[in-house]
């Protein structure tokens, strides 16, 4: 089976769910990052392609709505 071409964002304020779910996509081949940190997050897509992102809706520096309001604003 061919590793997918993507690349896979995860924001979670709880490193432990982050860890989850990029553990789970890893395990299938595909790379993936994650913050806990939505701020951090953003940095990173300033420097790098994601092709699809995790967001946790409900964060304390960042809610996951104002995240991706950034995020497109940065597109």
């Amino acid at each position: 089976m061919e590793k997918p071409d993507m690349r896979i964002l995860i924001v979670d304020d709880e490193e432990a769910m982050g860890r989850l779910l990029k553990s789970i996509v890893s395990g299938k081949g595909i790379p993936a990052r994650a913050f806990t940190s939505p701020v951090k997050a953003l940095e990173s897509l300033k420097k790098e392609r994601y092709d699809l992102a995790f967001v946790d809706i409900r964060m304390d520096e960042m809610n996951g709505l104002e995240f991706l309001e950034k995020l497109m604003r940065l597109r």
